[in-house]
């Protein structure tokens, strides 16, 4: 396949990175075979199809952002089914809070917006860098790519009703389907001629340190004092919208709006990750050393990459 690099390199991306500097999966972990299987589909495939589907409708960073969050549905509501859980979710702040015809809705709106940054936008606008000559070409073949992204939502939806974690109910299935389907027909009306056209400007560190702040909206601001306070649902949602749309007129009024800042600003994003899951690996006495070497490791190469794209 002529691009058969670029696309290893984008789903390995999308393997890894969100996974690991989470702490959600230890490299250990992608030695077992159903997990490594699990992930390669609900991972690297899935947002290679996202990576096509906004090629071919020429969609801004905007409409990939937009496609991050319908993918955080397949990911977390059918797949995970986290949406749907009241309670054992991985952040116990959210445990019964803005719970709403079966769905999570707090929860779904921060886990959304994380994966909208972390496990699509990165590893996209980190494939694109390195393989810039072919960003805004087509990778796969269409027919091939509709049957990746059919066999996606076939397997997502036989996970979201089998007994694993809970069974999910047909309204429930109704609600994430349907809302999934919008954002990606929401997606398709922003093309590249609208918003990241005419912002360019040389890559900066404060693209970096804007990123870094959102762990102190999503994490501090939103999940710890909001939602850990079961404070009102109004207000969380009111703080949520303000906060993207303050960050999105930030990243506009100094023109960091193009691939390399929002890259930065991206990798911003993952340092607190990295951080945080180094401060985690106290809590896993078994692989302990693994996770704070991977973690480690993984902050210097932020930095490093940070560096890097800044310098040229």
């Amino acid at each position: 396949m002529k691009n058969s690099k670029a696309i290893a390199t984008l789903i390995l991306i999308a393997m890894f990175v969100p996974e690991v500097l989470t702490g959600s999966t230890p490299l250990s972990g992608y030695l077992n075979p159903v997990a490594l299987a699990i992930l390669f589909v609900g991972y690297g495939l899935a947002v290679l199809v996202i990576r096509e589907f906004a090629v071919r409708n020429n969609l801004n960073f905007a409409g990939i952002f937009l496609l991050g969050f319908a993918y955080s549905i397949l990911n977390e509501g059918l797949i995970a089914k986290t949406m749907i859980l009241k309670e054992g979710l991985s952040m116990a702040e959210y445990n019964g809070y803005a719970y709403v015809f079966g769905i999570s809705l707090a929860w779904s709106a921060a886990i959304g917006l994380w994966h909208a940054v972390s496990s699509v936008l990165f590893p996209i606008l980190a494939a694109h860098t390195l393989f810039s000559d072919e960003s805004d070409k087509p990778w796969v073949n269409k027919k091939l790519a509709i049957f990746i992204a059919v066999l996606i939502l076939a397997l997502s939806t036989t996970f979201f009703f089998n007994e694993y974690k809970v069974s999910g109910t047909l309204s429930q299935f109704i609600i994430l389907a349907s809302a999934m389907f919008a954002l990606v027909l929401l997606s398709k009306k922003f093309g590249r001629k609208g918003l990241d056209a005419n912002f360019v400007a040389p890559p900066s560190g404060g693209v970096v340190w804007l990123g870094i702040s959102t762990f102190l909206f999503l994490f501090l601001l939103l999940s710890s004092i909001v939602a850990g306070l079961k404070l009102s649902p109004i207000l969380f949602f009111a703080l949520y919208g303000s906060g993207i749309w303050l960050y999105l007129r930030v990243l506009k009024s100094k023109q960091w709006m193009d691939q390399k800042n929002l890259l930065l600003f991206s990798v911003g994003c993952y340092i607190p990750t990295a951080l945080t899951g180094i401060a985690l690996a106290f809590g896993f006495s078994g692989i302990f050393l693994e996770r704070i070497v991977t973690e480690v490791v993984a902050t210097i190469s932020l930095v490093w990459i940070a560096r890097k794209i800044i310098k040229k």
